[in-house]
C-alpha cells in the first residue's frame, strides 16, 4: 500500500497545510506489527508506523518472503508535524508468524522489514501480585479492626458467650471499675 498525500482536496501536503516548512529532514517512521483475533479461524495483522516525516511511505505484507499484498489502511497527520500509518491484513490463524511487513519510507537507506512481536508475557505473575496485595490489605484491615476493638474493652468477636458466661465476662452497665473492687 502506498500512501501519500493523504485526503482529498487538501491541495499539496500536509507539511504545506500545518504551515511547517519544505526544509524539514526525512525522519524515519518508528515500526510495529501485532496480531490480534479476527473472524473465526482468521487473524488480523496490523503494521503500524509511527512518528515520520515525509508523509509519502510504502508499507506492504511478506509471506515466507513472498509478497502477500498490501492489506487496507490509512495514514494520518500527528500533531507535531510527522505522520503516523496502518495497514491491516486478515490471515488465518496460526499463520500469523509466517508473516512481515516491509516499509520503504524516504527517511530509510533501505527498505526495513518488520518481524510479528511476540505474544505478552503471561500476566499470571500480574494477577498473583494483585491477589496477594488484597489479602495482605483485608488481613490488615482486619487486623486494625480487632485491634481496635480490644482497645475499648470488647472480646474478639470469635469469642461466642453463651447463657451465664456472659455476665462473668462483660462489665456491668453503670459501674466503674473502682466500684466493683
Amino acid at each position: 500500500m502506498s500512501l501519500s498525500n493523504p485526503g482529498p482536496g487538501l491541495g499539496g501536503s500536509w507539511a504545506w497545510n500545518l504551515g511547517l516548512s519544505a526544509s524539514l529532514s526525512a525522519e524515519p517512521p518508528s515500526m510495529r506489527l501485532k496480531a490480534r483475533p479476527g473472524s473465526p479461524g482468521f487473524s488480523v495483522l496490523t503494521c503500524s508506523a509511527f512518528s515520520f516525516y515525509p508523509p509519502e511511505l510504502q508499507l506492504r505484507f511478506l509471506r515466507n518472503g513472498m509478497a502477500a499484498g498490501s492489506g487496507e489502511g490509512d495514514i494520518g497527520p500527528n500533531g507535531d508535524g510527522s505522520f503516523h500509518a496502518w495497514s491491516s491484513l486478515t490471515v488465518n490463524s496460526g499463520d500469523e508468524h509466517h508473516y512481515c511487513c516491509v516499509v520503504q519510507h524516504a527517511g530509510l537507506a533501505q527498505p526495513l522489514t518488520v518481524e510479528l512481536e511476540s505474544p505478552a508475557k503471561s500476566s499470571v505473575p500480574v494477577v498473583g501480585i494483585v491477589i496477594g496485595f488484597l489479602l495482605l490489605m483485608t488481613v490488615a484491615a482486619g487486623g486494625a479492626l480487632l485491634w481496635r476493638r480490644t482497645r475499648k474493652g470488647l472480646p474478639a468477636p470469635w469469642i461466642s458467650f453463651r447463657g451465664d458466661d456472659v455476665g462473668a465476662l462483660l462489665p456491668t452497665p453503670g459501674l466503674s471499675k473502682e466500684a466493683e473492687s
